[in-house]
């Protein structure tokens, strides 16, 4: 981690199901964070990462006016 975004931060991760990609990346993002704030445990840059339950094509049906393109 070189970057931290300044202020409150939420993360959310999906993919088009949030079965695979999606999972993979919060997990990811967790070691990293936690790795980088090893010495400082349980301080995390991060701590608010979510996953899109069943992924941004549930999401989609469900609310497609905040989704761009709506096609």
């Amino acid at each position: 981690f070189k970057h931290r975004v300044e202020g409150p931060t939420c993360f959310i991760f999906h993919c088009e199901f949030s079965s695979k990609r999606g999972p993979l990346q919060l997990k990811l993002m967790r070691e990293l964070d936690r790795k980088a704030n090893q010495d400082a445990y349980p301080h995390l840059f991060y701590p608010e990462l979510y996953l899109m339950e069943n992924g941004y094509c549930e999401f989609f049906s469900k609310f497609p006016q905040l989704c761009h393109p709506q096609d």
